[in-house]
């Protein structure tokens, strides 16, 4: 078969022209190195370069007008499209630029000059929120805002002297609060011993701190932020700190109209929130720094906080704090934001009951066709052996596949 019956019609976005001929432009795109007393370079490859297409093009005959029209308005459409040559070429390309020559001497044709490039789909990196960071991004606005609340609605200053006994007291008590959750950790060392010391300085400046509110307030978010570096594990620092999520709850409420009323109920509300929030913000670092084994277990953390965070937004709404609510509200959406993003694609948990004893082994291989995974069967469901599973009592077990969120 002679070379001219290979030849096929050219087209561009389905528009038939005719071509004179073309010019190829192709290679690899390289960064070249050039290194001082070296005689050679190094050509460091970076990949495929866009191949380029120059085509002499025409198009003649007693319609050539709606035919060049037509191919013009190929030329100038937005995006891709597959160009056809005549020489066994076809290629998703882009228009670079192109011209267009008519002449009176040749009537009835117009020519194209037409520079086209490889045009292939868009892969560039897909962009993601770093939502552990936007939760600690306001956790720390959240800080400031609860500061500036508690500095404003919290004084000593010209009141009797039961409301500064009531307020002192009441600080006391929040330091031992924290105490007693830094008793439930493990940690040990110099964490450990600048928390006392720390404590120790707040327990022995009370009347100094209830004196300068703001000051107080930064060394409350302070102490409670060591907790939370006190325990082995951010599991661990959510469980503990939880419980000072209630702190004052129990309190009796400060009954009376005077003003000296007013401003005991107002501080022991101020002092209360401070605590509160202070874990809040801390519960909320603790879940941005946890791994977690499945979407189940995601899922039960952002739910179980979750709801604590909301009713202290709405404590704060309530008492008509607009600052602490709308910032506590912005951490809880971050908190779940940051949990339903990184759970999402985790494995889902099942039961599964065996019909005999048999070692964790066997059962790995058979649910997850790798043995390999035995000790995760193990840890999870408190195995006492590691060859025996029991068959009495259905297990945890994992999907074999992450979940689509």
């Amino acid at each position: 078969m002679a070379w001219r019956d290979e030849l096929q019609d050219a087209t561009f976005r389905g528009v038939s022209f005719q071509v004179r001929g073309r010019t190829t432009e192709g290679g690899r795109r390289s960064e070249l190195h050039e290194y001082p007393l070296r005689d050679l370079p190094w050509a460091e490859d970076l990949g495929k370069g866009a191949k380029k297409f120059q085509v002499e093009g025409y198009v003649l005959g007693p319609d050539y007008l709606d035919e060049r029209d037509a191919l013009e308005d190929a030329l100038n459409a937005e995006g891709g499209a597959t160009l056809v040559l005549p020489w066994r070429v076809s290629a998703k390309v882009v228009c670079l630029r192109y011209s267009l020559g008519e002449t009176t001497a040749e009537g009835g044709m117009a020519t194209f000059g037409m520079e086209f490039t490889e045009a292939g789909d868009n892969l560039a990196p897909s962009v993601s929120t770093d939502t552990q960071s936007v939760a600690a991004e306001e956790v720390a606005n959240a800080k400031i805002d609860a500061g500036d609340s508690f500095a404003s609605s919290f004084g000593i200053e010209l009141q009797p002297e039961f409301v500064t006994l009531s307020a002192t007291d009441l600080l006391a008590e929040a330091v031992g609060a924290v105490n007693d959750t830094v008793g439930k950790l493990t940690g040990s060392g110099d964490l450990l011993f600048a928390y006392v010391q720390s404590a120790q300085d707040m327990a022995n400046q009370v009347l100094d701190l209830a004196r300068a509110p703001q000051q107080l307030a930064v060394q409350m978010f302070s102490l409670v932020a060591q907790v939370r570096g006190l325990a082995r594990t951010p599991a661990a620092a959510l469980d503990a700190l939880r419980g000072l999520l209630d702190f004052g709850r129990g309190l009796p409420a400060v009954l009376g109209s005077t003003p000296a009323r007013i401003a005991q109920r107002a501080n022991q509300a101020a002092l209360c929130s401070l605590v509160r929030h202070a874990a809040a913000t801390e519960t909320v670092l603790a879940v941005a720094d946890m791994d977690f084994p499945s979407y189940d277990e995601a899922v039960a953390v952002r739910d179980g906080l979750e709801g604590p965070i909301d009713d202290l937004a709405l404590e704060a709404a309530d008492a008509g704090d607009d600052q602490a609510y709308a910032a506590l509200r912005n951490v809880r959406l971050a908190m779940i934001a940051d949990v339903t993003a990184r759970g999402g694609s985790l494995a889902r948990l099942f039961t599964y009951q065996l019909a005999t004893v048999e070692p964790a082994l066997v059962l790995s291989y058979r649910i997850y066709g790798n043995a390999g995974r035995d000790a995760e069967i193990v840890d999870r469901n408190r195995v006492r052996h590691p060859g025996f599973v029991p068959a009495a009592t259905p297990i945890e077990l994992l999907t074999p596949e992450a979940g689509v969120g």
